[in-house]
């Protein structure tokens, strides 16, 4: 039974839907979710974005996917509320070599929902869609999960990095952003990083980096010595900029331009050591962006 989530957010089979609803109650809003069960269609569109892109991962239509069977969603709120999500059946499966490439995407597994056996009610609108009723009393789980705040928590899958020894940057799976002196780089760091340490890279492992965490690789580059990165929904490219392999998805599906990015010749000439800017000696003065 296919069954509308609300709030625009799409639809999913009966059991996940039903696990959503508990999640809604518990956080006391709509879950944020931009992309639930998907059509034929939709997982074809997906598709053809992954075979010219090679990013975000998708599975042919005809598979099916996960979306497809209405038991998998993608959202960024819940990437802040992992223990919510995984007490409520719901885990991270997209991983390559290891490494999360894909924070965003959940899919629902009911034996390892810990609320599964609380009862939410379905209705049926004058069209036939069924959809959650929440007129009925909040189920009890709603009170029992440990309350995970609405902000960002300590997670070693984010990295924050200094690039050639000047660059501030940060990346887990599917997102890089750069760091400007007004983000508060040191608050930002020991927010993200359990550690509070920065990494030091140069340019020529930032290819691999980029790749292994599910990102582009020419959505970065350096001019007139400063570090930009793209932003795909509007097209910019500049300090403080962050990119997400879902935003480019959103542009891609909405056929907005992109501009040209080639940080190829910065990456070959830090591997043939010649690339002019600083390196280790401004490390030692401390990160500058």
């Amino acid at each position: 039974m296919i069954v509308d989530l609300g709030g625009g957010r799409g639809w999913l089979e009966e059991k996940p839907a039903k696990s959503i609803a508990r999640i809604d109650a518990r956080l006391k809003h709509f879950l944020q979710i931009t992309e639930a069960g998907r059509t034929w269609d939709e997982q074809n569109k997906h598709w053809v974005i992954y075979q010219r892109d090679g990013y975000p991962i998708a599975l042919n239509p005809n598979t099916p996917s996960v979306h497809q069977k209405g038991f998998a969603l993608d959202s960024n709120e819940a990437q802040r509320i992992v223990p919510v999500m995984e007490a409520h059946g719901w885990r991270r499966t997209v991983y390559r070599n290891g490494v999360l490439v894909e924070a965003w995407h959940f899919e629902y597994f009911e034996n390892l929902d810990n609320y599964r056996s609380e009862p939410v009610k379905f209705s049926q609108n004058a069209d036939g869609v069924w959809y959650i009723d929440r007129s009925q009393p909040a189920p009890a789980s709603a009170g029992a999960v440990p309350f995970v705040p609405d902000t960002p928590t300590e997670e070693e899958d984010m990295l924050t990095l200094i690039v050639n020894g000047e660059h501030l940057v940060t990346l887990s799976p599917g997102v890089f952003g750069h760091i400007t002196p007004g983000d508060n780089p040191t608050a930002l760091r020991n927010i993200v990083r359990a550690e509070d340490d920065w990494q030091y890279i140069g340019f020529e492992q930032l290819p691999g980096l980029l790749r292994h965490h599910g990102c582009d690789l020419n959505i970065w580059d350096v001019r007139d010595g400063k570090f930009v990165v793209l932003n795909p929904l509007d097209g910019s490219v500049r300090e403080g900029n962050v990119w997400t392999a879902v935003n480019a998805l959103r542009a891609a599906f909405a056929n907005k331009p992109q501009p040209t990015i080639d940080p190829t010749p910065i990456v070959e000439a830090a591997r043939a050591g010649a690339y002019q800017g600083a390196v280790d000696g401004v490390a030692n003065a401390g990160p500058q962006t």
